[in-house]
């Protein structure tokens, strides 16, 4: 399989992921059920914000994997560039002699080759530069995604302090619990925050996969 391929897979698996939480959201609890038992409904609310918490963690995990590639990409063509840049001018102080054949990179060099390999140089050169302006781009996308999921996993980690103090107090029938539909609106918004960050992460996943 290749990375593009494991890219759309991944754009799949979290379009499906989110598609079943919506699902399960909607068919399983009827409103009497929520009165009648909340905090059997808050502990159904908690299990989806867990599983999704996952899900975000893995994919945090895999563009944190990417960033680092990307990362070690970059370095090796900043390598490749500055080493063809140095010969590049190596070879343009032996040509600026003037004689017919000189020694330049531990070989002899005619006038025409000197010449030839030069303009190759910084051939390479551009297309490297070139080639740097794209994958810093790509990082620097890939590190805004780092920064949203970093916050989304901040939301999602309250959220579940919030909903285990809720299950409790529910649990214990003592008064401050929060109305169940705010309780489940507010788990909505996180679910649908999440879901959307994640397919985003991924379609940028799969951009860096095919850079």
């Amino acid at each position: 399989m290749t990375r593009r391929q494991t890219g759309r897979l991944a754009i799949i698996f979290f379009v499906l992921a989110g598609m079943s939480a919506v699902w399960e959201y909607c068919r399983t609890w009827t409103n009497e059920q929520k009165l009648q038992n909340p905090a059997g409904y808050i502990t159904h609310l908690l299990r989806q914000l867990q599983d999704d918490t996952e899900l975000l963690r893995q994919a945090r995990s895999r563009l944190q994997r990417e960033h680092q590639l990307l990362c070690e990409e970059q370095q090796r063509v900043k390598q490749r560039c500055w080493q063809a840049a140095n010969a590049a001018v190596e070879l343009r102080t032996k040509y600026n002699t003037g004689e017919t054949r000189v020694l330049a990179m531990g070989q002899m060099w005619t006038r025409d080759q000197l010449e030839t390999q030069i303009s190759s140089l910084l051939a390479e050169v551009s297309s490297d530069e070139s080639l740097l302006g794209q994958l810093q781009t790509c990082r620097e996308s890939l590190e805004a995604e780092l920064e949203r999921m970093t916050t989304q996993e901040t939301g999602a980690t309250a959220g579940l302090q919030m909903l285990a103090a809720q299950r409790e107090l529910a649990l214990g029938r003592r008064a401050g619990s929060l109305p169940i539909e705010e309780l489940a609106t507010q788990v909505a918004e996180l679910l649908a925050n999440s879901r959307d960050l994640r397919q985003s992460t991924a379609k940028s996943i799969e951009i860096a996969l095919t850079r």
